[in-house]
């Protein structure tokens, strides 16, 4: 019984901490900061910056070779 309850427990605390990060990854396009756990957004601002990088990159690699087709 014992097992099972913890393993009840730990579902749920699994998902309260995993909920923040897919509302980041549903939203990386706004620049609003999601609301989360102190102790995680260090690495939600590491991803967003990196996204955010990404994007830039890809339109600056978009545009190089857009000229080159043309």
């Amino acid at each position: 019984m014992a097992i099972g309850v913890s393993l009840v427990v730990a579902k749920l605390l699994a998902k309260s901490l995993i909920k923040p990060i897919e509302l980041m990854a549903q939203h990386l396009e706004d620049d609003k900061a999601t609301e989360t756990y102190e102790e995680i957004q260090p690495f939600m601002d590491k991803i967003h910056s990196q996204h955010k990088a990404l994007k830039k990159r890809l339109k600056n690699e978009t545009g190089i070779y857009g000229k080159r087709i043309s």
